[in-house]
């Protein structure tokens, strides 16, 4: 999973919740499904050299998703 921008035609990653991904709509229909997997979340820095590291996105990522589920 992750979440990014439409910017002159081309797909810009952005941090969780910041894009066009409904990522907590995501998160929380497979919750209700009761859904017991995992989910992998992209963050691609070796072909997007301009990304943020990953040891600040994907905890980002995490505390995102957690967020989701306690506010639904």
């Amino acid at each position: 999973m992750k979440d990014f921008v439409i910017v002159e035609g081309k797909r810009v990653f952005v941090r969780p919740g910041k894009g066009i991904v409904p990522i907590c709509k995501i998160v929380r229909d497979l919750d209700a499904a009761n859904y017991q997997g995992y989910i992998s979340v992209e963050w691609e820095k070796m072909w997007h050299p301009q990304l943020e590291d990953p040891d600040i996105i994907i905890p980002l990522y995490i505390d995102y998703m957690k967020m989701c589920l306690i506010t639904s």
